[in-house]
C-alpha cells in the first residue's frame, strides 16, 4: 500500500501541469546587485510560445523560497498588456542592487518588490491574482512553475542551482517545453530580453541543430610527426534520442581529441538533454605523406539530418636530414695516473633535428670523463632538445688515467635522429705517480700586537709541491691566526687550496690577531696534496694590551676656592682612552681621591677645574687615564689655596619711626647690607624688642631674619617693621651677624609708643521698664589711634574697676559724638552703677561713674508683649510671693500642657522669659504660675 500511495506522489508531481501553448517563463535570474552578479536586480522573463498575441490581464508572477510549504512570499499582478507571437516581456522583481550593469529596459517592474534567492526557489506564472499556498500547485490556476536548486516544487526535476553569474535559461530561444525544468533549461549566463527584442515563434516539432567552429590550416608539417593542435567548440539545440553521443570523426592525415592529450581518428561527445553546451574539440594535422592534405572532420548524431562539417587543410613536408656539429680537443699530455687533469671544452650544436622533445648524448672511452658544468663528473652527460634545433653547448672534458701509458679515443655523440655518430678524438699519457711532498719556507715572527687589532701588514710563506695529487691542500689552524692566498683576499681560520696535482706552489698569507694578554706561539699545520704527514710552519707573536701615558702638569688659576689642574697624555696604549682627568685630595700619598674628569683633550693636552677649595689648604693632585688595560696615574703633586680676606658687612642708616600708637603697626623701612669676602654661612638679622623683619616688602615677618648666602660678595636690603606694646623708647641696635665676620654690626633703630587714650564721658540713663534701661555716653577724644570699642560698663556694686562690669557696645557714634547702650534683663527694683568706656590704639578709657535704680515689678502676674509670635520670647513677672517651688505652664483650649518650666524661687518676686514653642497651633492659651498654695493665670493669644 506504501508503495502504491509513493507512486500516486510522484505521478501527482509529474503530471500537476501539462505543456503550455501560451506563455511560459523562458529565464529566471536571482542574484541581481550582489557581490560578483552580472545584473543589478533580479529578472523573470516571459515568452509567448503562440502563434498569436497573448493578453496577461488578471494574470500573476509569483514566487516563494525553496523550502516553503506555507503561503508563497511574493506576488506582483501583472498589467493589462499583451505579449505579441513569439515575443518576451522583460519583469524586473527585486530592487537595485549595487553589484552588476543595468538591465535592459524592463517592460514591467514588481510592485512590491520580490527579492529572490540567488541560488534555490521557485517561480510561478499563475491566470489569476490569488496568492499561492504550499506546494504541489493541483488546481491553482498556474500556466508555468520553475523550481531551481533545491527547489521543493517544480516540472518534474527542478533546474540545477544558479549563482551571481548564472541563471536559468529555456532552450530553443524559450521554446522548449517538456514539464522537466532540468530538461528544458540550461543553467548559464543571464541574457535577458525585453518586448524590443526579435520574436522566436516556436513550432510544434523543432529542428534538431548542430553548430561547430572553423579552423585555420596547418601550414607545413613534417611528415612522421604532429603539428601543433587547433580547437573548435561544438553545440546543440533541440536533439533528440538524449541520452546520447555527438559523433566528431576526423579525415586520414587527421587527428581529434577532447582533452588535447588523447589522440584518435574520433571522438564521441555525450548529452543528456536537447541541448548540447558548447563543447572544445582538439585538432592536429599528422602528415604521412608529402603534399597538400585537406578533408572535412564529421558531426554527426542528435538526430540531425545530415553532418555538420569543418574543413580541415594542411601541408605534409619531407623534413631535412638531422645534424650534429662538434669541435676538437688537443692531447691532455702527461697526467699523473689516479689524478685528474685539468679540463678542456668543446662545443655541440645541431639542426634538423627529430624526435624531440629528447636528448643528445655525450659519451666518453675509458680514461676520461665529460660533465656540463665542469663540477660533475661521468662517463656520458645527456643534452635535452625540444625543438628541431641544438643551440650551442659547451661540454667539459678531463683526462683521468688508470694506468701508465698513453691512451686515446673518440668521444661518441648519438640521438637527435642522425644517421651515425658524431665523434670527438681525445688522447693523453698516463704517467706512474711519486712521492707527495710539501715543504714551506719561514714565517717572519710579528712580536708583540695589542689585543683585539689586527696586524696591519700579513706576514707569508710559501709551501713548494712535487708529485702531488689533487687532493686539496689545506692551512691552518691555529689559535690568533688566519689565512688567505692573496694579500687584500679574505682571511679564514682555516684555508683550502684546490690544485691540480704534480708540481704546486702557493704563497700563503697570514694575519694575527691576538684576543688575550699571552704567548701566541705555536705551528700552522698543512696537510692535503696526498702527503702522509702534515707540514708544520712556526708561527711566533704575543698579545699584549698597554696602558696609556699621562703626567701631572702644573695647577694654574689657583683663588681661595678653586684652581685648573693642567695634564698631558703622551700616549694612547693599546686600546682608546675611555676617560681623563685628576683625582685630587688634602692627604698626601693619597690612594683614591675625589674626581675631576676632564673632556678638552686638545692634542695631547687636557685640563680640569676643581672647585670648591677650602682657603689656605694643601692639594696634592695627579693625572690619569683609562683605557682597555686600566688606569694609570702621574705622579703626585701639589699646590696650595691662598688665604680669604677678612669678611666684613656694611650697613645704611635705618630711618626714625618716630612715635608710634601702642599696639598698632608702623613701616616697613628698610637698610641695605653690603657684604664683601663672605664665608657661605647665613646671615642672620635681629633681634630688637618691637621691631620685626623681612627680605621683602610683602613678606612674611619675623622677630630674627636668616639670609642664606653663597659667599663671597653680598648684598640685600632688608625691610623693618615698628610695632610698640607701650608708651615708653624703643631706641637700640639691631644685630646683624654671620657670613663669617669676626664680630656683629648694630644698625640703630629709634621709635617710641605713643599710649594716650581716649577721654569719654558719662552722660544720661532712661528705665525703660523694670528690666530694661537706656544708658548714654560722649566720646571727648580719640586719643592715640582710632576707636576700636566703645559703649557702657554696668555694675550692681559701686566703684568697681575699668574692666570688672558688664560691658555693653553701644550702636553708633552720633555727629555730637554721643553713643548709647540697650541693657536689658536688669533686676527690677535694684540700684546699678555704669560709666562709659573707649578703646583706642590698645588703650581703653572710663567716664565718670553714675546710677540709676529700676522700676520695681507691678503687682501680680504680668504677661509682656500679649499677642505674641510663635517661636518668640514671651515675658512676664510676679511679685510679692514666697520662696519656694514654682512651674510657670502654658495651656491650651482643651487644658493640655504644651509648655512647662520649673523654678526655685529665693526672693519675693519672678521676673523670667521662655520661648514660645514653634510647633503649637494658633489660638488663645492660658498662662498659669503654680505651687501648692496657689494657683494664678491669665489668657495669652499666640499666633
Amino acid at each position: 500500500m506504501k508503495k502504491i500511495f509513493t507512486l500516486l506522489c510522484l505521478l501527482s508531481s509529474l503530471f500537476s501541469f501539462s505543456q503550455s501553448t501560451t506563455v511560459v517563463i523562458s529565464q529566471v535570474y536571482g542574484a541581481g546587485g550582489n557581490t560578483g552578479a552580472v545584473y543589478n536586480a533580479d529578472f523573470v522573463e516571459l515568452h509567448n510560445v503562440s502563434g498569436t498575441s497573448y493578453d496577461l490581464t488578471g494574470h500573476s508572477v509569483q514566487y516563494a523560497s525553496a523550502t516553503s510549504t506555507g503561503a508563497w512570499s511574493g506576488k506582483f499582478d501583472l498589467p493589462a498588456v499583451s505579449i505579441p507571437a513569439g515575443g518576451y516581456y522583460l519583469i524586473q522583481m527585486s530592487t537595485i542592487g549595487t553589484g552588476g550593469v543595468a538591465l535592459p529596459t524592463v517592460d514591467a517592474t514588481s510592485t512590491p518588490s520580490i527579492a529572490m534567492a540567488s541560488a534555490s526557489g521557485k517561480v510561478a506564472l499563475v491566470s489569476n491574482t490569488t496568492a499561492l499556498t504550499g506546494c504541489p500547485l493541483t488546481g491553482a490556476g498556474v500556466i508555468d512553475l520553475v523550481g531551481y536548486g533545491t527547489a521543493n516544487c517544480s516540472e518534474g526535476t527542478a533546474v540545477g542551482t544558479l549563482s551571481s553569474t548564472n541563471g536559468a535559461l529555456r532552450n530553443s530561444n524559450g521554446c522548449d517545453d517538456t514539464d522537466s525544468n532540468s530538461a528544458d533549461f540550461t543553467v548559464g549566463a543571464p541574457a535577458p530580453r525585453n518586448s524590443a527584442s526579435p520574436a522566436s515563434v516556436c513550432s510544434s516539432t523543432p529542428t534538431p541543430a548542430i553548430t561547430a567552429g572553423t579552423l585555420a590550416d596547418f601550414g607545413n608539417v613534417n611528415v612522421g610527426s604532429a603539428s601543433a593542435s587547433q580547437t573548435f567548440s561544438v553545440s546543440g539545440s533541440d536533439l533528440t534520442g538524449f541520452p546520447g553521443n555527438i559523433t566528431v570523426t576526423a579525415p586520414a592525415g587527421f587527428q581529434v581529441s577532447l582533452d588535447g592529450i588523447t589522440w584518435t581518428s574520433s571522438v564521441d561527445i555525450p548529452y543528456t538533454t536537447a541541448t548540447l553546451a558548447a563543447t572544445q574539440v582538439f585538432v592536429q594535422f599528422v602528415p604521412t605523406a608529402a603534399g597538400a592534405a585537406t578533408g572535412d572532420i564529421s558531426i554527426t548524431g542528435g538526430g540531425i539530418a545530415t553532418p555538420e562539417l569543418v574543413a580541415v587543410s594542411g601541408t605534409g613536408v619531407i623534413p631535412a636530414t638531422p645534424t650534429i656539429t662538434a669541435g676538437t680537443l688537443v692531447d691532455f699530455g702527461s697526467v699523473t695516473v689516479g689524478s685528474a687533469s685539468s679540463s678542456q671544452t668543446f662545443d655541440v650544436s645541431g639542426s634538423n633535428l627529430t624526435g624531440f622533445p629528447g636528448d643528445v648524448t655525450v659519451t666518453a672511452p675509458a680514461g676520461f670523463q665529460v660533465s656540463l658544468d665542469g663540477v660533475t663528473w661521468s662517463s656520458s652527460v645527456t643534452i635535452p632538445y625540444t625543438s628541431a634545433i641544438l643551440a650551442s653547448t659547451q661540454i667539459f672534458v678531463q683526462f683521468v688515467p688508470q694506468s701508465a701509458g698513453a691512451a686515446s679515443g673518440n668521444i661518441s655523440i648519438t640521438g637527435g635522429g642522425i644517421a651515425a655518430p658524431v665523434t670527438v678524438a681525445v688522447s693523453g699519457t698516463g704517467v706512474a705517480a711519486g712521492v707527495p711532498n710539501i715543504t714551506a719556507s719561514t714565517l717572519t715572527a710579528f712580536g708583540n700586537i695589542c689585543i683585539n687589532t689586527t696586524t696591519a701588514t700579513p706576514g707569508s710563506f710559501t709551501l713548494t709541491g712535487t708529485d702531488l695529487t689533487t687532493a686539496n691542500v689545506t692551512v691552518g689552524p691555529l689559535a690568533g691566526y688566519t689565512f688567505a692566498t692573496t694579500a687584500g683576499g679574505t682571511y679564514t681560520p682555516t684555508l683550502t687550496i684546490t690544485q691540480p696535482g704534480g708540481a704546486f706552489s702557493q704563497a700563503v698569507f697570514v694575519q694575527f690577531t691576538p684576543t688575550a694578554v699571552q704567548s701566541y706561539n705555536g705551528n700552522i699545520p698543512v696537510n692535503g696534496g696526498g702527503i702522509t704527514t702534515a707540514v708544520n710552519v712556526s708561527a711566533n707573536g704575543s698579545g699584549i694590551n698597554t696602558t696609556a701615558s699621562v703626567v701631572t702638569g702644573n695647577a694654574v688659576s689657583i683663588t681661595t676656592s678653586s684652581a685648573t689642574l693642567e695634564g698631558t697624555l703622551t700616549a694612547n696604549g693599546c686600546s682608546a682612552v675611555t676617560a681623563y682627568g685628576f683625582e685630587y685630595s688634602t692627604t698626601p700619598g693619597f690612594t683614591t681621591g675625589t674626581v675631576a674628569a676632564s673632556t678638552n683633550l686638545a692634542g695631547t693636552n687636557f685640563s680640569a677645574g676643581i672647585s670648591p677649595l677650602a682657603p689656605s689648604t694643601t692639594y696634592y693632585y695627579k693625572a690619569f687615564a683609562t683605557n682597555g688595560g686600566g688606569t694609570v696615574y702621574g705622579v703626585e703633586r701639589s699646590f696650595t689655596t691662598p688665604a680669604l680676606p677678612p669678611a666684613s658687612i656694611t650697613a645704611t642708616t635705618l630711618a626714625d619711626f618716630g612715635s608710634v600708637c601702642v599696639n598698632t603697626t608702623s613701616g616697613p623701612l628698610s637698610f641695605t647690607l653690603t657684604g664683601t669676602d663672605l664665608t657661605n654661612a647665613d646671615v642672620t638679622v635681629g633681634p630688637l624688642t618691637g621691631f620685626t623683619f623681612s627680605q621683602t616688602e610683602t613678606g612674611t615677618y619675623s622677630n630674627t631674619l636668616t639670609i642664606a648666602q653663597g659667599g663671597g660678595a653680598f648684598t640685600q636690603e632688608v625691610f623693618v617693621k615698628f610695632t610698640p606694646d607701650n608708651g615708653s623708647v624703643f631706641d637700640g641696635n639691631i644685630p646683624v651677624a654671620g657670613g663669617g665676620i669676626a664680630t656683629a654690626i648694630q644698625v640703630a633703630a629709634t621709635g617710641n609708643g605713643n599710649g594716650t587714650g581716649p577721654q569719654v564721658a558719662t552722660t544720661d540713663s532712661l528705665v525703660v521698664n523694670h528690666h530694661t534701661a537706656i544708658l548714654s555716653g560722649q566720646l571727648l577724644s580719640t586719643g592715640c589711634g582710632t576707636i576700636t570699642e566703645f559703649g557702657i560698663e554696668y555694675s550692681s556694686i559701686p566703684n568697681q574697676p575699668g574692666g570688672q562690669g558688664i560691658k555693653v557696645p553701644g550702636d553708633s557714634i552720633t555727629l555730637l559724638n554721643s553713643f548709647k547702650s540697650t541693657v536689658n534683663n536688669l533686676v527690677a527694683g535694684t540700684r546699678y552703677y555704669f560709666k562709659a568706656y573707649a578703646t583706642s590704639g590698645g588703650v581703653t578709657s572710663y567716664g565718670d561713674e553714675r546710677s540709676f535704680t529700676m522700676l520695681p515689678l507691678p503687682t501680680g502676674l504680668v504677661l509682656y508683649g500679649n499677642p505674641v509670635q510663635r517661636g518668640t520670647t514671651m515675658h512676664f513677672s510676679i511679685s510679692n510671693i514666697e520662696r519656694g517651688h514654682y512651674s510657670a505652664r502654658l495651656y491650651n483650649m482643651l487644658g493640655q500642657v504644651v509648655f512647662q518650666r520649673d523654678l526655685i524661687v529665693q526672693v519675693g518676686f519672678i521676673d523670667d522669659q521662655f520661648v514660645v514653642p514653634s510647633v503649637i497651633p494658633s489660638g488663645v492659651y492660658t498662662f498659669e504660675v503654680i505651687n501648692h498654695k496657689f494657683r494664678i493665670g491669665r489668657q495669652v493669644i499666640v499666633k
